[in-house]
């Protein structure tokens, strides 16, 4: 999937996936996904997307919601924060190691 953002091409194909999570089911009106990923070029960007009850929804009109998809081009700390949130401790040290330091 390819989506442009301020006239550069973010490719979930050829990114590097660091970690995806999912909520619910897919028929589930609540259902949600995110992804976080790295370019080539070492930008992190995210792809979420989410059911007619999630965050991700759209407004359709006449009281109707549709499900919808959110893209973002994060920082380094907040693709650190998004994969503190939902992903393993085993990949975050390794993708993220420098944020570390043992208890």
């Amino acid at each position: 999937m390819k989506k442009v953002i301020n006239k550069k091409v973010y490719n979930t194909e050829t990114a590097e996936e660091l970690f995806s999570y999912m909520y619910g089911s897919i028929n589930d009106f609540n259902y949600w996904s995110i992804e976080l990923y790295k370019t080539k070029k070492g930008i992190y960007f995210s792809h979420a997307k989410g059911g007619p009850l999630s965050k991700y929804a759209i407004d359709c009109g006449n009281n109707e919601r549709s499900g919808g998809e959110e893209w973002l081009v994060l920082r380094e700390e907040e693709a650190f924060n998004l994969m503190s949130t939902y992903s393993t401790a085993e990949k975050i040290e390794n993708y993220f190691p420098t944020y570390l330091e043992e208890a």
